[in-house]
């Protein structure tokens, strides 16, 4: 009896598995260096942040010309952030949805966030709505502007 497969299958079976291979790894890269990514792993990062009060996430991804809903600069708002994390050692959140969105620039990304929010408490009993726009700087994305939801409409 012949060999089960032939020379010809055996060359394609190889070429077959490389390009398999090669998709795999090329898929893996794209998650590395995705924008939608990176911008979804820092929410979740800043969220955590919070939770944990570490600032640190905040001096990372908030951009240095980053301004929120009340025209804080990025050390206001990290000062801000201080004051909360020291005011309430017990602050829970919960991630109700956060979708991440290209625009039609495409160095900009937008991270809708609702979050339920709460302080020494067992629960969180409050919902905040969060509009995080991240600008790639030319090697980095980062927080540009921070808007939130206050009844139906949004503040810068």
């Amino acid at each position: 009896m012949s060999e089960l497969f032939g020379n010809r299958q055996k060359q394609s079976l190889v070429v077959f598995l490389l390009l398999l291979v090669g998709i795999i790894y090329s898929s893996m890269r794209k998650g590395e260096s995705d924008p939608e990514v990176i911008v979804t792993r820092a929410v979740e990062e800043l969220v955590q942040a919070a939770e944990d009060g570490d600032l640190g996430p905040f001096r990372k991804w908030l951009g240095d010309d980053v301004q929120d809903g009340s025209g804080r600069s990025k050390e206001e708002i990290v000062k801000t952030l201080f004051g909360i994390f020291f005011t309430y050692k017990n602050i829970i959140l919960n991630t109700v949805s956060l979708d991440v969105q290209t625009a039609t620039n495409p160095n900009i990304i937008t991270a809708q966030l609702v979050l339920l929010m709460g302080a020494n408490a067992p629960l969180p009993s409050d919902k905040g709505n969060f509009l995080l726009t991240f600008r790639f700087d030319g090697s980095d994305w980062r927080v540009w502007e921070i808007e939130w939801e206050d009844g139906a409409q949004y503040h810068r």
